[in-house]
């Protein structure tokens, strides 16, 4: 059998009372985690990192997808998701919006 006691009352009354007040109270120090990105892509950068000084960034068309990296009569494609990752860490992505110069990582 439960007994009631006097503690024990005012320990629930003080956690039901104080318990949504202290849910609320969030110091102004603490800020949500917001994702962010980069000015931009160095496309350069990304083909020489991936496959030597030999290579140059060059665009096939107007899109997001249209670069190549070329050397010679070599042309070959990015991961810019790998290139973020590499430079920014393991949870940062690339998203491209718009045209060909619009690449960032976000992280």
């Amino acid at each position: 059998m439960f007994v009631h006691s006097t503690i024990l009352s005012g320990i629930v009354s003080f956690a039901l009372l104080a318990g949504p007040a202290a849910a609320i109270a969030v110091p102004e120090s603490v800020y949500a985690i917001q994702a962010r990105d980069t000015s931009g892509i160095d496309i350069q950068q990304a083909c020489n990192s991936f496959y030597g000084n030999a290579y140059t960034a060059e665009t096939t068309g107007s899109s997001c997808w249209d670069w190549v990296c070329v050397s010679g009569g070599s042309s070959r494609g990015l991961n810019l998701n790998v290139w973020c990752a590499d430079v920014y860490g393991l949870n940062s992505y690339a998203t491209c919006n718009g045209g060909v110069y619009n690449w960032v990582c976000n992280y």
